[in-house]
């Protein structure tokens, strides 16, 4: 499944500056959801690290492929047909 790729990381970790800056130390709740965060955000990073967009078949890049290769398919890849059958 493809969970954004490094668009996807760049955000997260934005988010989590973000959260960071506005939490308050002395409030323990708040230090145990910074944490939960931080690692949840690496755990995230570390999947995302080798994905592969064109290996999802929902991404816009596997799409286009797929619409390449049937078009080429219908095409018999650029050869000329060498055999066909004849009613």
């Amino acid at each position: 499944k493809f969970r954004g790729g490094t668009a996807a990381i760049r955000e997260d970790q934005s988010k989590l500056d973000d959260f960071e800056g506005r939490v308050d130390p002395n409030d323990t709740e708040q230090m145990s959801l910074l944490e939960e965060m931080k690692q949840h955000t690496k755990k995230l990073e570390e999947m995302r690290k080798f994905e592969d967009p064109r290996l999802s078949f929902s991404t816009p890049e596997f799409r286009e492929a797929q619409r390449i290769f049937t078009d080429n398919f219908k095409k018999n890849f650029g050869k000329p047909v060498e055999w066909g059958l004849v009613k």
